[in-house]
């Protein structure tokens, strides 16, 4: 389904040197094969900004902010951390006590102003949450239930990564055949409507959702996935792909998307997934985009937005905030 012209017909897009690429790399490797190791999520006002894997040694040798982690944290501007243990399985709950007083310790050394978030261990598909102000967790732990809309959710909630790529993707499988043929007739029955209505419908779904995932009835999620084939619309939206709900808003709907309409909404994914900082999750979905309709013209914008490893803020900056100026100013 062709998209009339990208989000921005000449997209400025700035590499400023071989720096840039080395601070996107952990948004293109996603997180896999974590054994034995520790993940610092950094953010800034709920966004993702860098993501670090350190060797879990360095949480017990007290070395988890060395000088190159802080330099690396104070050069995002991160103002919040969460830290996400992978200990050789299996957990026992002295291995829990052990670690919890490691981070404790660390928490306590962390570089100020930087605040702690969410402390997690992951271990053969189970996680704990750890409160740094109360005694460890100890018992089972909660596994990582094989449900991507479960998972999604809990991704969320603690900033914990899937246990592995596939699974990590696995939010993006569409719904069996029946439920797409439903899909499509439904939005068959829609009809011809403007701009502003589908503007004003996908904007409502958007907001239903603001707090916290919602699973998609067949007529909603028809009548938004309809009303991103207008340019106008999805544009709208795309600007708005650093609000944190917009990531798992687009990526709950596409598994509704018939063929025909999955373009739109998987590139909208990609972009709310890359601002997120999951470079994993992105290229699925510009791929899953570009296998639908190899024409895209953003999602094929997209993808070179990615293979030149550019972060969330440089998109923000280069190619977010001029489309919104050019929406404001009806110039889009």
């Amino acid at each position: 389904m062709p998209d009339d012209t990208p989000l921005s017909a000449t997209p400025r897009i700035r590499i400023h040197g071989p720096g840039d690429l080395a601070q996107a790399l952990p948004y293109l490797l996603g997180h896999t094969g974590l054994v034995d190791d520790v993940v610092l999520l950094a953010t800034r006002g709920r966004r993702t900004v860098l993501t670090l894997r350190l060797d879990l040694g360095a949480l017990a040798a007290g070395a988890l902010w060395s000088a190159t982690v802080a330099e690396a944290l104070i050069a995002a501007q991160a103002d919040h951390v969460h830290v996400i243990t992978y200990p050789v399985g299996p957990v026992t709950d002295a291995t829990l006590a052990t670690l919890h007083t490691d981070l404790v310790i660390a928490a306590a050394a962390r570089p100020r102003p930087l605040g702690i978030a969410h402390v997690v261990t992951v271990a053969d598909g189970t996680w704990w949450v750890h409160d740094l102000h109360a005694p460890a967790p100890a018992g089972p732990g909660t596994p990582i239930v094989d449900n991507p809309a479960l998972t999604l959710g809990l991704a969320v909630g603690y900033g914990a990564p899937a246990p592995s790529r596939a699974h990590a993707v696995s939010v993006l499988d569409r719904r069996p055949d029946p439920v797409l043929t439903q899909v499509k007739s439904l939005i068959a029955r829609i009809g011809p409507r403007g701009t502003t209505t589908r503007t004003q419908a996908a904007r409502a779904a958007l907001a239903r959702r603001t707090d916290r995932p919602l699973d998609w009835n067949l007529p909603e999620a028809a009548d938004v996935l309809d009303a991103l084939t207008d340019r106008h619309t999805r544009d709208v939206l795309v600007v708005r792909s650093h609000d944190q709900h917009a990531w798992w808003t687009w990526s709950t709907l596409l598994p509704y998307a018939p063929r025909g309409w999955r373009a739109p909404v998987a590139t909208m994914v990609a972009f709310a997934a890359h601002q997120r900082g999951d470079g994993l999750l992105a290229g699925a979905a510009v791929h899953q985009a570009l296998d639908a309709d190899p024409s895209y013209a953003l999602a094929q914008m997209f993808a070179q937005v990615l293979n030149l490893g550019l972060t969330p803020a440089q998109v923000r900056d280069d190619l977010l905030a001029p489309a919104a100026a050019e929406l404001a100013d009806g110039r889009s």
